[in-house]
Parts: C-alpha cells; structure tokens; sequence
C-alpha cells in the first residue's frame, strides 16, 4: 500500500492521470481493502481497470470509473476480443473490440455522459464548440473521417503523426441535454468503422 500511494503521488505531481491495474475489485481484496479505497479517493485515481470477473462490466461511483473485460477465453457474451481504455486530456473512455475487427474506431474526446465523474474536466460540458477526437486503428490507412452530431456533419482531420482525428463543431444553438455523437471512418481499401457515444451539453447533467 505504501508502493501504490508513493507512484499516485508521484503522478500527480508530474500532472498524470492516474490509472489503477488490480486483479480483482477492491471491495475483494482480504487484506488492506479500505486502505486502497480510501488512497483511490484521496489521489483522484481515474480508472481501476481489472480482470478477475471474465465478463465486460463498468461501473462509474461519480469519482472513479471501475473496468472489467471479459477473458479471451469466456464465450458465454459472444466472440473473444480485448478492450481499448484511452485517457485523453483528462477524458477517459472505454470500448470492447472483438478479434479479428479490423478496422476499428474509437471516439476519446468528448466523454461520454455515463462515464461522467465529477473529476471531468469542464470543457467537456462546453457549449460553443464540440471539440471531437477520435483513434482509427487498421491494416490500411484511414482515407477520411466523419463525425455526426444532431444533423450536422464535420470531417475530422488526421493530427501528424498519429491515429489520432479530431474537428471541431458548432453547437451553440443546441438545447442543453444528451444526445448521440456518431463517428465513422473508411480506409484505402474502402473498409468501414464507426463508433457512437452520448454527449451532455450544458453545464449540470439532467439526472442529477
């Protein structure tokens, strides 16, 4: 315990999120359970990322985001695959990838309301514009991307050097709420790949 508070204080210092990898949840450890949970709460840990279960499970407790991903060996949820967790300035998000899905899109910017903690940083919740990222991963290159969002549509630009894509849009005039923002990208051999998730606009989450 006294490793684990040492490295999450060393991270904060140096600005990183911090990001917890465990066996199994906290609440199932047989010795120095409360410490742990006590030192996830102290140092703003943003993820605990786990096995153990071999099922895909998240929980959010309003701080901290708690994953599980199903074992490549567990067929009772469908096909085996892994699961992608992205920290993107302070964002996280989390999607489970079958084997095999070749290619693959994932939206990390902005968060998705049900991962919405209270340690998410404000910008998220901006009303002016949408600022969207998103990572392809491929056998191919990426030829363009799109994103949706309330029957406006934006193409994303690649950043240099990276999988990363990312546009902003305007959404001055939209309603506070939630609504779906959709991505897709197709690659040089006219493959396609697309992710959604749910962003709240505005400033307090409606079921709050």
């Amino acid at each position: 315990m006294q490793w684990i508070e040492q490295q999450l204080e060393a991270a904060g210092k140096k600005g990183q999120s911090r990001v917890l990898l465990l066996h199994c949840y906290p609440s199932d450890l047989k010795a120095g359970q409360q410490q742990l949970i006590d030192l996830i709460k102290k140092h703003n840990v943003r993820l605990v990322d786990m096995g153990h279960t071999h099922y895909n499970e998240v929980a959010n407790d309003g701080r901290t985001i708690y994953t599980a991903t199903r074992s490549t060996g567990q067929i009772e949820e469908g096909r085996v695959g892994f699961s992608i967790t992205n920290v993107d300035d302070g964002v996280l998000s989390w999607r489970f990838l079958e084997l095999g899905s070749l290619p693959a899109l994932m939206i990390t910017a902005p968060g998705d309301e049900r991962l919405m903690t209270e340690l998410l940083p404000i910008e998220i919740a901006a009303r002016n514009n949408l600022r969207i990222r998103a990572k392809f991963w491929g056998k191919s290159e990426a030829r363009h991307v799109m994103a949706s969002f309330e029957q406006r549509r934006v193409q994303l630009q690649q950043v240099p050097g990276s999988q990363v894509w990312e546009a902003s849009l305007e959404v001055g005039d939209i309603p506070d709420g939630i609504y779906p923002l959709h991505v897709w990208a197709e690659d040089a051999d006219g493959k396609t790949a697309a992710d959604t998730i749910r962003v709240l606009l505005g400033t307090k989450h409606p079921l709050c």
